[in-house]
């Protein structure tokens, strides 16, 4: 029973207070006498009391609708229904399943060790696809531990479950999910643990099972399995931050899509009407240059060291403070593990006396506190570009979280979370790199326009969908002829469509069989679901017009596993700890832990404040924020 477990039990028997199955609830009452049983023999009363209601109040409110439902229809409609959206949902599942690539495919992760014995426990999976079938297989899994790490059975399948229903969220949730899904799981393995074995602290284990299905389904379906696992993790949409020498490049991600520009400006407000990504960019990078104005403000940026001369610590001959110098400062960055390699050393004095000089003194400041001022002045125009692409176009930045990378973004997450709202951030495993290995596993994209000018009463559709043929054919050659190796060529039609007498269009996506069934009706039916999206309501009696035609080849690049970059079985929080040192955090010194963020194990937890580092970034985990590493070697860091 919760509040009464017994974390170093090795049999169950030894795990708290146990009760058989009883009623604990009879005609509507409950049994005041078993409850006071169980509320005295847990450390937890309260807590217990408000599961326990919670659960009864929803299975009353069950019973209520169900009732209701056989009062109106009857009990063999309600069955036959039922049977119907059960069977509906094993047909989405097996075309969804048959849809991923035939094969084999397998992942493992490691728990530490169960308490007892000092050793690795396995959770491997072999996951095997053939159709619209797909098995799970278990056994290569641990045996039973001595520790209190074991799960059952039916928990196991309720892992399974978990996977497939995040990756195809399309799919009605019932039980016909699991109908084209089998099973392996070894009895007496730590996923099928026979009594007495321990199993109180089982929620490592689920975490483990689960994210092995996740591995095992990246290597089939990177790109739907990675977005499963954001959303699995409460992620369905990313705010992209890219914080180098000189700027920070902000982007939004809605539902795994990149939100693309119809048209940009650039210099002298030269308008190009082509489509590319919607990213905002301001000077706020390591290099840019902090100063007291004429006025009396502090700025920081746009003028930017770069990297040469770069900040003061770099001992290259600028002398005026940067946000790095002021990282430096507070203990945020290693002095004597400069990421990249290229430096033996920064300079913590000299980047000390910039700051003095530059930003304390004219404004009356201590060097942490001038320091402390610049990250706030640096944070703000951070948390601006975030308002930019989520709340000034109507996203909620309470439902992204902030993927930083870079080589300084995951400096700042903390307080980006803090002043935008934002539910999260989701460190990649390699933050500085990211960048370079997009470029290395994206997709191929071509996008062109063609202007059409059509009204969409009386359209004659056969022209169109010529033109549309012609030119997903002329894309899909443009991308073909890039000479990398591709999967398919996937074609995306959308017209720039507007009512007659309006100054904006907007984008209308078409299927990509559209060639092949063009109509006026089609067309009418995608304007007016496109429209509604963008602002709600219609505009009837008006004509509509056709502006222009957009076609997108996109080639699909091979698959590359992510799984790639999780942590190995030798990682482990212990293994991670680098000791200590004194960071600023708002105001005073805390002494606080440093880790190697590379040897975190999957799972591992670090509340704030905390300090990890690797080759190519400093992660700042804030005092009030708590970190933990995923399957794929992610850091996701939430508030406590």
């Amino acid at each position: 029973m919760a509040g009464s477990y017994n974390a170093r039990a090795t049999e169950s028997l030894q795990e708290g207070f146990r009760l058989p199955v009883v009623k604990l609830v009879r005609a509507g009452r409950m049994d005041g006498d078993l409850l006071a049983v169980m509320q005295a023999n847990t450390r937890t009363p309260l807590s217990n009391w408000g599961d326990l209601n919670g659960q009864l109040n929803a299975l009353d409110l069950g019973e209520r609708r169900l009732g209701a439902l056989l009062d109106q229809y009857g009990e063999g409609v309600v069955r036959g229904a039922f049977a119907a959206l059960s069977d509906r949902a094993a047909r989405m599942m097996e075309e969804r399943i048959a849809a991923l690539p035939d094969g084999d495919y397998a992942f493992e992760d490691f728990l530490d060790n169960d308490g007892i014995e000092d050793a690795p426990l396995r959770i491997a999976l072999d996951m095997r696809i053939r159709g619209g079938r797909m098995l799970l297989d278990f056994s290569r899994s641990a045996p039973a531990c001595q520790g209190p790490l074991n799960i059952s059975r039916a928990t196991a399948i309720a892992c399974c479950y978990v996977a497939p229903r995040h990756a195809f969220p399309e799919v009605p949730a019932n039980a016909g999910v699991l109908r084209p899904v089998a099973f392996a799981i070894p009895e007496g393995s730590i996923l099928d643990a026979p009594p007495p074995h321990p199993m109180g602290g089982y929620t490592e284990t689920i975490l483990r099972a689960i994210g092995v299905v996740f591995g095992a389904l990246a290597k089939a379906d990177p790109a739907r399995a990675t977005a499963a696992i954001a959303r699995a993790a409460g992620f369905a949409n990313v705010i992209t931050g890219d914080l180098g020498g000189t700027s920070l490049d902000v982007s939004l991600v809605t539902g795994g899509e990149m939100q693309l520009a119809p048209q940009a400006s650039i210099d002298y407000g030269l308008v190009v009407r082509l489509p590319m990504i919607e990213i905002a960019t301001i000077g706020a990078g390591g290099g840019s240059i902090a100063r007291v104005d004429a006025g009396g403000l502090l700025q920081v940026g746009p003028e930017s060291a770069g990297s040469r001369p770069g900040p003061v610590c770099y001992g290259q001959g600028n002398t005026r403070p940067t946000l790095t110098d002021a990282n430096l400062v507070l203990g945020r960055i290693n002095p004597d593990r400069p990421i990249g390699g290229a430096l033996a050393r920064l300079d913590v004095e000299a980047a000390r006396a910039a700051l003095r000089e530059h930003v304390g003194a004219p404004l009356g400041l201590s060097p942490e506190a001038a320091a402390e001022a610049v990250l706030r002045v640096a944070n703000a125009k951070m948390a601006g570009a975030i308002r930019l692409v989520s709340i000034e176009r109507g996203h909620d930045p309470g439902e992204y979280a902030l993927l930083p990378f870079g080589g300084g973004g995951a400096l700042h997450v903390g307080a980006l979370i803090r002043e935008v709202g934002l539910r999260a951030a989701l460190v990649p495993r390699f933050p500085g790199v990211t960048s370079a290995l997009g470029c290395v596993i994206a997709d191929v994209r071509h996008d062109q326009v063609r202007t059409v000018n059509l009204a969409l009463e009386g359209l004659d559709p056969a022209p169109l969908a010529a033109l549309l043929a012609e030119e997903g054919a002329a894309a899909r050659a443009v991308v073909a002829g890039a000479g990398l190796p591709l999967e398919r060529i996937e074609t995306r039609f959308a017209l720039d469509m507007h009512y007659a007498g309006q100054t904006h269009s907007i984008a209308v996506p078409l299927p990509e069989d559209a060639p092949q069934r063009l109509s006026e009706a089609l067309v009418a039916e995608a304007f007016e679901a496109a429209y509604r999206r963008e602002f709600s309501r219609l505009l009837p009696g008006l004509p509509r017009r056709i502006v222009s035609l957009r076609t997108a080849a996109i080639g699909r690049r091979p698959a590359f596993d992510l799984g790639l970059l999780a942590p190995g079985p030798e990682a482990s929080l212990a293994a991670a700890g680098r000791g200590a040192r004194p960071v600023w955090f708002e105001g005073a010194w805390r002494e606080t832990p440093v880790l190697a963020r590379l040897e975190l194990s999957v799972g591992a937890a670090i509340e704030g404040p905390a300090i990890l580092e690797e080759p190519d970034a400093t992660i700042v985990v804030d005092p009030g924020l708590a970190a933990r590493v995923d399957p794929l070697g992610n850091l996701v860091i939430e508030r406590l």
